[in-house]
């Protein structure tokens, strides 16, 4: 239903004024004194009522719909001639003209025919031919049968009424109830919508036809007329025919049910129509003294209607049998359109090409199989669903987009699109053409699409456009053949080696281009090797249309048919002049190359030896350097560790022992950098990958330098992204080193401000984890950027850097190992970033190595009930041998030392000892030899044999163990690891100052108090070696203060082991203030 226009205001108006004429015309008739006034406000309301309908109605033509306009025109026309009817009846009230039939007669008689032409265009502009004439005899059925009655009711009172004053009477209700019978049969016939418009026009129309019959008999009878109340009826009916036109509107109403109550309606018409005669004709002669006229009337009349209603229901049975016959040829097509439906489908669905149907708004009405592997769903699934509820809305967009643009071009488009099918996940190219789908009255009902897989055609496409190319642009010529051996195709490479033209060479034969070099056994020999092997390949000397002769390498193929015929001769070849000058020239330096080979293959060969010279002489340099520089800083580191747990030494003895220990921890560092560098640059360094905490270690690196960054007043910060991988499989000391050598960098070189650690991973091929390294320092210039991560580069010499300069150097080495990439962006006065890629595998927390247990306190003694252990000490320098027998004997082991291996397997044959520490580098008899000469003796397979190496690459700790040695430790090295070493080879349990984490209870935690209870110099002590990172310095305080208090000692540690300096600092703070 379409919402109904409001009425314009001029309409509203003349409404207005209508209504207030015909209530002021009413009140004045109830009011009014005397008979001249009743008559004055009679033709008040008349006239307000009349003259209002009319003007409404030519209102409202201004507005009506094109198909309403004739109809509304006549409705406004026989409106006019009743208000002019109005305007004649008060002028002759007026001037008391009392003739009848007086002139206002004549136009009243205008608005029943009127109306009735209006309403016989509305079914005409409605209904089609065939529909017309069954409306049409309705209609007249109904209408003589009204006029029937009519009569019958009138001819009773016409007493000695002339004929044309009684037809003039009769005329008024006759032409308006033919309207009537009219609109009445309309409704039903054109299944109408009973909208207040219609029903107010029928409810006008009915009132005014009354309103004149009750006027007409009243004037028979002689009554007095002036004043009657139904004279009201006629302006009150009049007005709501001419408001109801300004609210016209012929709208069909499609519910089924209101479609069988008007056929049964119009079942009925005949039945209505001869009750309605037939009453006329009881009424006329049941009742006495009725005129003769009269009932011949009724009886005519009632005749008439019968022969009419017997047309109707002829027509009604024609119908009926034409209903019968249209069910029948309904029934057949629906046959014939299931079966053409079923073939149509069977096709469409043998079809390898998408196709589907979609109405106007974008929903599936139906779909092949193939579609359905598309959307990968059933087509039950897919029918009223759309292109939203199956991809992505970018790609349902551009669906729809097309949709509407064949929709709007009326015809077929088309357009290429690359589709994934759901099902097994093919991706091709597809070329879609959308037909906009209409039906018979032209009323578009849908979009059908098919599309078709044109990615192989494409693709030979593509091939046959690049054969194309190739073969315009080859080098090679290339010539075809037919079966006679006529030329059809030449490429522009042939023109130009052989000198003729497309145009002169085909249709030719190849001899043209014969040379006459080569005999007819040749060229017999040649063909016989085409035609049995098919192809022939060699060299042929040919002549161009110069005369000129040439060598050339040529290729002919042989291309057949599908029975095996010769199709075609293909020929590819290239002018080799060239090669044969070259070749020629290859013999002649035939002699003078292989000399020279021989030469040159000698000079190699030095080189090759002195660089393997060389490098054997780098790898023994470094395995010495690194043997004699960790030798004596083994003893330094060691002495000066034991010296410092004698707890009667004074502070500027302790501070003495410190500055040594820190000393040779210093060099120690340089030593270990100088010698990854070394190992670095003679490709001995290796990785050692296994699974770790990369979380753990990333907040143990951070914590660890945020007290450096903290002492140079700097925020040290941590974006970590919610993918970054908790445990990864890599060397985790080597990207520990890389995160600690670029924060100590950047740390190093910013005064304010602050250093970002951003960590995060990239997925590709493999897994990448990103480091990115950002301060706000002072940044780098353009020009000295690459030399950042030159070996011993220092960018500046007006301040001290320290350092051996070969922090980023390492690191660029390692990244490199490790597969990766570092790059560097950075801008003067802004700060510098550094950025690392390393690829990397994901593990997780079942492929950690369970951390061994941390030992407490310091080791006093061995545990009771254990053998005396004897320990048998091989090596050379005195330093080192009294350092290890001074641990040993500590523990109350019994020691006896060897200088040399010689010496070391004698005491081995004598004493026999349960295990022995070996150094590797010694003079007479190294460890590695004395090594295997114990293994081979009596009961040599027995002890346990640890090598002590200062050496520096790994591969010679595999020769080590290789060599029969159970162990190695590195020099310099801990106290805690020759005692682990022991602990694993000797099953040895010992006594601690204090009791191992896994026997103390997890709920001891430090406190500020517990700090207060040690001396303000051990604190500050504590508090340096914290602030300075000192690992060792720490665990050696930890150890003292495990003398004082076990529990203290405890807590300590436990936070000292994941490196949390932060907050034993700020407690040992607490504990100063208190």
């Amino acid at each position: 239903m379409h919402p109904r226009p409001s009425m314009p205001l001029s309409s509203k108006i003349v409404l207005s004024v209508g209504i207030l004429g015909v209530v002021i015309g009413t009140l004045g008739i109830r009011l009014s004194p005397g008979l001249s006034w009743i008559r004055f406000f009679d033709n008040l309301h008349w006239t307000s009522g009349t003259a209002a309908a009319a003007i409404l109605a030519w209102l409202s033509l201004r507005r009506a719909a094109p198909a309403d306009a004739k109809s509304l025109f006549w409705f406004a026309l026989g409106l006019s001639g009743y208000a002019v009817g109005q305007i004649l009846w008060d002028i002759q009230t007026a001037t008391a003209y009392a003739n009848f039939p007086a002139p206002s007669d004549l136009f009243y008689l205008w608005l029943g025919p009127c109306i009735a032409i209006g309403l016989l265009l509305e079914i005409r502009n409605h209904t089609v031919p065939s529909e017309r004439k069954t409306i049409w005899l309705d209609a007249l059925t109904l209408t003589v049968a009204m006029l029937t009655l009519i009569l019958a009711l009138y001819l009773p009172k016409r007493g000695e009424t002339e004929v044309l004053p009684l037809l003039i009477l009769i005329a008024y209700p006759a032409t308006l109830f033919g309207a009537t019978s009219l609109a009445l049969t309309m409704i039903p016939a054109l299944r109408q919508r009973l909208r207040s418009s219609l029903s107010l026009f029928l409810a006008g129309l009915v009132t005014t036809g009354l309103s004149w019959m009750e006027w007409n008999f009243m004037a028979l009878d002689g009554t007095a007329i002036d004043g009657a109340w139904f004279n009201i009826s006629f302006s009150v009916a009049v007005l709501l025919i001419g408001f109801s036109l300004t609210r016209w509107e012929i709208e069909k109403n499609t519910d089924p049910d209101w479609d069988r109550l008007c056929e049964g309606v119009l079942r009925l018409f005949p039945l209505l129509t001869v009750v309605m005669a037939s009453l006329a004709v009881v009424f006329s002669h049941t009742l006495n003294n009725l005129p003769f006229i009269v009932q011949t009337a009724a009886n005519i009349g009632s005749a008439v209607v019968i022969v009419l209603a017997m047309f109707r229901q002829g027509a009604l049975l024609k119908e009926r049998d034409a209903l019968l016959l249209a069910q029948a040829a309904l029934m057949a097509s629906r046959r014939e359109l299931a079966l053409e439906r079923g073939q149509l489908k069977s096709l469409v669905c043998a079809i390898p090409d998408l196709v589907w149907l979609k109405d106007p708004d974008g929903i599936y009405l139906s779909c092949n199989p193939r579609f359905e592997q598309f959307f990968g769903a059933g087509e039950s699934r897919i029918i009223g669903k759309t292109d939203y509820d199956f991809v992505d809305r970018e790609l349902a967009d551009f669906f729809r987009q097309h949709d509407q643009k064949a929709m709007e071009a009326g015809g077929p488009c088309s357009n290429e699109e690359w589709l994934t099918f759901a099902n097994g996940g093919y991706r091709g190219l597809f070329e879609t053409i959308k037909t906009p789908m209409r039906d018979e009255s032209g009323r578009l009902i849908g979009v059908l699409g098919v599309a078709r897989d044109i990615t192989e055609r494409k693709r030979l496409e593509e091939e046959l456009k690049l054969a194309g190319e190739v073969y315009q642009s080859s080098s090679e010529a290339i010539m075809v053949t037919d079966e006679g051996n006529h030329i059809i195709a030449v490429n522009p490479a042939f023109s130009a080696i052989t000198g003729y033209s497309a145009g002169e060479a085909l249709g030719q034969s190849p001899r043209l281009l014969k040379s006459g070099r080569h005999d007819a056994d040749f060229y017999r020999k040649l063909w016989s090797s085409l035609l049995n092997q098919g192809r022939w390949r060699g060299e042929l000397w040919n002549r161009r249309k110069n005369g000129e002769v040439y060598p050339e390498w040529i290729s002919i193929g042989v291309i057949r048919n599908a029975d095996g015929s010769i199709h075609r001769y293909l020929s590819l070849f290239t002018d080799i002049t060239e090669r044969k000058q070259a070749e020629e020239e290859l013999r002649h330096y035939k002699d003078h190359l292989e000399e020279t080979v021989l030469q040159r293959t000698e000079e190699l060969r030095l080189a090759r030896d002195a660089a393997e010279a060389a490098n054997k002489a780098k790898s023994v340099f470094l395995a010495n350097m690194s043997h004699e520089l960790r030798t004596p800083l083994n003893a330094i580191l060691g002495f000066s560790s034991m010296m410092r747990r004698d707890l009667g030494l004074s502070d500027s003895q302790i501070e003495n022992l410190d500055i040594i220990n820190r000393s040779g921890e210093h060099l120690l560092r340089l030593i270990n950098d100088v010698l990854e560098m070394a190992k670095i640059e003679a490709d001995r360094l290796q990785l050692e990958l296994a699974p770790f905490d990369l979380g753990s270690m990333v907040r143990d690196v951070t914590e660890m330098m945020q007290i450096r960054a903290q002492e140079k007043g700097l925020r040290l910060l941590l974006d970590q992204t919610s993918e970054f991988p908790r445990y990864i499989k890599s060397d985790e000391a080597r990207i520990r080193q890389i995160l600690i050598n670029l924060i100590n960098n950047a740390v190093k070189f910013t005064e304010q401000g602050s250093v970002t650690v951003r960590l995060g991973v990239k997925n590709n091929a493999r897994h990448h984890l990103l480091i990115e390294i950002q301060d706000s320092g002072s940044g780098i210039a353009p020009e000295d950027q690459d030399r950042m991560f030159e070996p011993f580069v220092r960018l500046s010499e007006s301040a001290p850097q320290p350092g051996t300069g070969l922090g980023l150097t390492i690191t660029r080495q390692f990244v490199k190992l490790m597969g990766g990439c570092i790059r560097l962006e950075s801008i003067p006065g802004k700060g510098s970033l550094f950025r690392v890629e390393l690829p990397v595998e994901l593990a997780n927390m079942d492929d950690m190595l369970k951390p061994e247990l941390y030992k407490l306190g310091e080791v006093v003694g061995l545990a009771p009930g254990q053998p005396r252990y004897k320990i048998l000490i091989v090596e050379d320098q005195r330093e080192n041998q009294l350092l290890l027998s001074r641990l040993m004997a500590g523990l109350g082991l019994e020691v006896m030392l060897a200088e040399n291996g010689k010496q070391g397997v004698e005491l081995f044959q004598s004493w026999r000892p349960d295990l022995i520490w070996m150094d590797r580098q010694m003079p007479v008899m190294d460890g590695i030899e004395a090594t295997r000469r114990i293994r081979r003796m009596p009961n040599g397979e027995a002890v346990k044999i640890v090598a002590v190496t200062a050496s520096a690459f790994k591969e010679e700790q595999r020769e080590i163990l290789d060599a029969g040695m159970d162990d190695f430790v590195r020099k310099p090295y801990r106290f805690d690891e020759i005692y682990d070493c022991l602990a694993r080879q000797l099953d040895i349990t010992y006594i601690y100052s204090s009791q191992t984490l896994s026997d103390e209870p997890n709920n001891v935690t430090l406190t500020a108090g517990m700090l207060a209870i040690l001396p303000a110099e051990l604190r500050e002590e504590l508090r340096q070696a914290l602030i300075n990172l000192n690992s060792e310095r720490i665990a050696e305080i930890i150890r003292r203060i495990g003398g004082i208090d076990a529990n203290l000692a405890l807590a300590m540690s436990r936070l000292a082991e994941y490196f949390d300096y932060p907050t034993i600092l700020k407690l040992l703070d607490e504990a100063k203030h208190n």
